[in-house]
C-alpha cells in the first residue's frame, strides 16, 4: 500500500494482520445482504475492491483474497443468507451506485 493513514503514517506502517483484516472486512461487507440490497457476487465484489488497490488496498493481501476466491466454490442463491429487501432503501441504493 502506498497511501497514508489518516494519522500520517504510511501504509507500510500497518502491521500485515491489519491489512488481512482490511481485505476481509471489505470483502465481506460487501458479500453480505443488506435490507438495500442483496450481496454482491464474488466478481463484483474484487472489481470494486480493484478500485482501491495500492492505494487503499495492500497489492499482496488483494491478490492473496483473488487466489483464494478463485479456489472456494462460490455459493448458490439457494445457499447464501437471506435477506429481504425494502424496496424504498433499495431505490436509493441504485441511484447512489
Amino acid at each position: 500500500m502506498n497511501g497514508a493513514a489518516v494519522d500520517g503514517n504510511g501504509a507500510g506502517d500497518l502491521p500485515l494482520s491489519a491489512r488481512i483484516l482490511c481485505i476481509a472486512d471489505i470483502c465481506d461487507a460487501l458479500r453480505a445482504s443488506r435490507p438495500y440490497r442483496a450481496g454482491l457476487p464474488i466478481e463484483r465484489v474484487l472489481d470494486i475492491m480493484k478500485r482501491d488497490v495500492g492505494t487503499g488496498i495492500d497489492p499482496d493481501c488483494f491478490q492473496a483474497l483473488e487466489h483464494v476466491l478463485d479456489r472456494t466454490p462460490a455459493l448458490s442463491g439457494a445457499e447464501a443468507p437471506a435477506v429481504q429487501v425494502v424496496p424504498a432503501l433499495s431505490e436509493d441504493y441504485e441511484q447512489a451506485a
